[in-house]
């Protein structure tokens, strides 16, 4: 691992664990309420997986204009740059599917047999007998056949987590290449790209097409994104502060 690939992974997961406090505290809060008014909760894992790929799409999209110039200015080329992001993305993907299992597997030991833990298809409940307080949060619901094997949920998280950074990555360099106008364009193929990915996720396919094959596509579709990414940062005038 280069120098700069370990300080952009460093610099995101510190990052990382921010939002991670702030998902651990919304589901302390949830587990709280379940126990008072009775009702029952999705695991930590499956309440955390949207927030978490909004958080790779985050750091995608500032990536450009957080770390291209300024690492350019202490002497790191556009390749360089390029190839250490892509390392370090992964590496966090995989970090953040890991604490995130680990973390899940702690609430389920703490927990204990309580019923306060729904099933995994089902979504976050919370109501008292009055009524005067109603939670429900609905899971998504593509990834839910691989929740029988924590080996291929997790490559469907890692896979879904770099996806989502490899699209804000592409906005991002979008907007520094070219600015606002055209930059928009970039938001609408990005747009094109998830709709795509959920498409391919949707109930329809999944029943009617091999797990393995789906899996490929997400990898198809985050390679292509990285390409375009490729192609427009060995072009991109550098701005210097």
């Amino acid at each position: 691992m280069n120098q700069l690939t370990k300080v952009l992974y460093q610099e995101q997961f510190r990052w990382f664990l921010w939002f991670l406090l702030f998902v651990l505290l919304f589901q302390g809060a949830l587990l709280a309420l379940a126990f008072y008014f009775e009702g029952t909760i999705q695991p930590f894992i499956l309440l955390s997986f949207g927030p978490s790929r909004i958080f790779l799409l985050v750091l995608g999209i500032i990536s450009a204009y957080a770390f291209l110039g300024y690492y350019y200015q202490l002497g790191q080329t556009r390749k360089r740059y390029y190839k250490s992001t892509i390392v370090s993305s992964i590496l966090l993907a995989v970090t953040m599917a890991f604490i995130v299992k680990l973390l899940s597997l702690i609430e389920a030991v703490v927990v204990g047999n309580q019923s306060v833990i729904s099933d995994q298809t089902e979504g976050t409940t919370i109501a008292n007998d009055s009524q005067s307080i109603t939670i429900t949060i609905d899971i998504f619901s593509e990834g839910l056949q691989f929740l029988d094997s924590s080996l291929l949920f997790m490559l469907f998280f890692v896979l879904q987590l770099l996806f989502y950074y490899a699209v804000g990555w592409f906005i991002s360099v979008g907007f520094y290449r070219y600015g606002w106008v055209i930059g928009l364009v970039f938001i609408v193929f990005a747009l094109g790209f998830l709709g795509l990915n959920q498409s391919m996720w949707s109930s329809s396919l999944v029943d009617d097409l091999p797990a393995v094959l789906l899996l490929v596509g997400t990898v198809a579709l985050t390679t292509i994104m990285f390409y375009f990414v490729y192609l427009i940062v060995k072009r991109t005038p550098i701005k210097l502060k």
